[in-house]
């Protein structure tokens, strides 16, 4: 079976910044967020061995959702200067491991995501979403799945219930009642994610929550949701994602190619790297077709080698920046670890 893995590819560079201690090459060019992000895309591309890849991008352009709602965003700070630069550098790594980069003028990369998910979660395929942004989770059902490689976690329909109190069809509407202060999106004041999925488990959706608003026990509460059911109507179109974008590409062209050994060296050698060469990527698995099918399970991992010295076995998709380390890289060397200010976003 053909199996589709998406990386947030946005989300995985501002997480993959705040992640790691500042690094820079000789030269003074910034690269602890490119580094952070290529161990998680080298790391995904060998254990989880997909038959198609890319990674998706938030793109330039007036805001499709800055229509709806006018302050969509607009608490969110200029990027780092350290960061910056490193964007373009991001793109030279995944053109030089021949992965796509998939983005949409206004759009978000998580509606890319969601649109090619639908499509390939319509011909039968297995996804995986590779993100920590809880929005995705909408996207889970049997067939599609995300992990946070940050933290090692997959999610399944069971998990996304455990972790939010609902099943993944109504995420969306539990974020619409909470709001979410990351992206400026106001919902009812004083609930959060257990009193949302009270509620949503007493009415059974949001809409069902706002049409009978005036039916909630606490006084408070039900104050706070009569006074505020359009700003939570908003707050649902805001959070939703949208699956049908005319995107450039098709799933025949997220197939995964052999990588640019020679750009890949070249370029690993001028951002010092040079560790990371050993973990360049083997050839995709060679029996996928459009009318066969591969036995090959994508997701089928090995564990950490901790279990030799009587540890519980670890899943080895940990991303390198989790763990405490020498690495040497053209002469030099530093330690790497996890930052305290691990971002959340």
């Amino acid at each position: 079976m053909p199996s589709l893995w998406l990386v947030d590819g946005s989300h995985a560079i501002f997480r993959a910044y705040h992640a790691l201690p500042h690094l820079s090459t000789r030269q003074g060019v910034p690269t602890n967020a490119v580094y952070g992000f290529t161990t998680m895309l080298l790391r995904a591309i060998r254990e989880g061995s997909p038959t198609h890849l890319a990674v998706a991008f938030d793109e330039e352009g007036k805001q499709a959702r800055s229509e709806i709602y006018a302050d969509y965003k607009a608490t969110r700070g200029a990027a780092p200067e350290d960061l910056g630069p490193q964007f373009p550098l991001v793109r030279r790594v995944l053109e030089a491991l021949n992965v796509p980069a998939v983005g949409l003028s206004g759009w978000e990369a998580d509606d890319v995501i969601a649109t090619l998910a639908r499509r390939a979660r319509s011909l039968g395929w297995e996804v995986v979403i590779v993100t920590g942004d809880k929005d995705l989770l909408q996207l889970v059902d049997g067939a599609v799945r995300c992990y946070d490689s940050m933290y090692e976690k997959w999610y399944g329909p069971a998990e996304v219930e455990e972790k939010w109190g609902v099943p993944p069809h109504l995420v969306a509407d539990l974020l619409a009642l909470t709001g979410d202060k990351i992206d400026n999106v106001p919902g009812i004041p004083g609930v959060g994610e257990k009193t949302a999925a009270a509620l949503l488990k007493e009415f059974g959706t949001l809409d069902g929550v706002l049409s009978r608003a005036g039916e909630i026990k606490k006084p408070k509460l039900r104050e706070n949701a009569l006074a505020n059911l359009e700003t939570v109507r908003r707050a649902r179109k805001l959070i939703q994602l949208h699956q049908q974008l005319p995107l450039p590409v098709q799933l025949e062209d997220l197939v995964r190619k052999p990588l640019d050994e020679e750009k890949a060296r070249a370029l690993f050698t001028e951002l010092e790297f040079v560790r990371l060469i050993k973990d360049l990527p083997r050839p995709a698995p060679s029996c996928w077709a459009w009318q066969s099918r591969c036995p090959t399970s994508p997701c089928t991992f090995r564990s950490a080698t901790g279990r030799a010295a009587g540890r519980p076995g670890r899943s080895s998709l940990r991303p390198s920046w989790t763990r405490a380390r020498r690495s040497r890289c053209s002469g030099r060397s530093w330690r790497i670890r996890r930052s305290a200010r691990t971002a959340t976003i």
